[in-house]
């Protein structure tokens, strides 16, 4: 082999490095939608979020005691009045035995996203 039939190429790289921009400039500019679209997402459920909680507190004013008419079979029932929390914690240790005040606990515990 002779160094005469070896034809010597320049490589360039500026080709690749054109591509590596242009991708980076397309997924910057990805990414800046993906963040102002989870922006808006997020603002909209804030708003949402204290709408509920705004409603909440609107119900929970206008919460009454009512007069208890027990069946004859609840005549013997203790009313405890509790926090939930405290309230939950007795049903699940078996503080309270009564099945339709557990599962009612349970319940709403389950709908708060505490169980």
């Amino acid at each position: 082999m002779s160094d005469d039939n070896v034809d010597m190429v320049e490589r360039t790289h500026s080709g690749v490095f054109i591509a590596l921009l242009g991708f980076a400039v397309m997924a910057s500019a990805g990414a800046l939608i993906w963040a102002y679209t989870l922006e808006n997402r997020l603002e909209k459920s804030q708003t949402a979020l204290v709408n509920a909680q705004q409603q909440n507190d609107k119900l929970a004013e206008s919460l009454s005691e009512s007069e208890r008419s027990p069946e004859t079979y609840e005549q013997d029932m203790e009313v405890l009045r509790l926090p939930f929390p405290e309230a939950l914690n007795a049903a699940l240790e078996g503080e309270i035995v009564h099945s339709g005040s557990v599962t009612a606990l349970c319940r709403a515990a389950r709908a708060l996203r505490l169980l």
